[in-house]
């Protein structure tokens, strides 16, 4: 399946950049999994040389290795965030069988903030991204993640971005409201209307003799 299928991309709405935690934020799992696979290989021939119980120890020092190793490398693959320029989308793989999907939409945003600490998130340049919702109680966190500032930057443009062009939008749309009810309007109403285009009419001319 297409990252654009399984996030369901809306007419219109772009992928702006696949987030994902860096390498280093999970380097100790991986070298974990190494301090199984070392002595397995290291003491093999030994291994192999007591029969039975020998490649059972072997057998289980591999899988475990492997399987630290693997499993370390599948739930960072399949665990991101998706930027969009109209939302940002979480994909969140808590098991095997088992993944939750949540959507950030740019208008329910509050606040966003990056945290660096640590000595390891300051040599690798690695840091969080907290993203608050607008009801002030949930959050979107994304840890341990490369160049975050570049990150923090790229949310705040995009947000700003979709901000404006939604004001546009409610704009053309009031405008269009205003002159389907138009014919409807009493005498009154319209002489009321007319006098405000005045006015905003004298303000446009007198800042375009400032400006010149």
């Amino acid at each position: 399946m297409s990252l654009a299928k399984k996030i369901n991309l809306r007419p219109g709405e772009e992928i702006i950049s696949v987030i994902k935690e860096s390498f280093f934020s999970s380097i100790w799992y991986y070298l974990l999994g190494f301090l199984f696979l070392v002595p397995a290989f290291f003491f093999m021939f030994w291994l192999f040389a007591q029969a039975y119980w020998g490649y059972i120890v072997y057998g289980s020092l591999i899988f475990v290795g492997l399987y630290i190793i693997f499993r370390t490398w599948y739930f960072n693959h399949k665990n991101f965030s998706v930027i969009t320029n109209e939302r940002i989308v979480n994909v969140n793989r808590v098991g095997w069988f088992e993944e939750y999907m949540s959507v950030l939409d740019y208008h329910n945003i509050n606040e966003i903030f990056l945290r660096r600490q640590g000595m390891v998130s300051n040599i690798f340049n690695l840091g969080s991204i907290v993203v608050d919702f607008g009801d002030n109680q949930s959050t979107l966190i994304l840890n341990s993640i490369s160049s975050p500032q570049k990150v923090f930057d790229l949310i705040h443009e995009h947000k700003n971005n979709f901000v404006i062009k939604q004001n546009l939008n409610n704009i053309d749309s009031i405008y269009e409201a205003f002159v389907e009810v138009v014919p409807d309007l009493t005498e009154e109403e319209i002489c009321e209307v007319r006098d405000l285009l005045d006015k905003q009419l004298e303000i446009i001319d007198k800042n375009s003799e400032n400006s010149v």
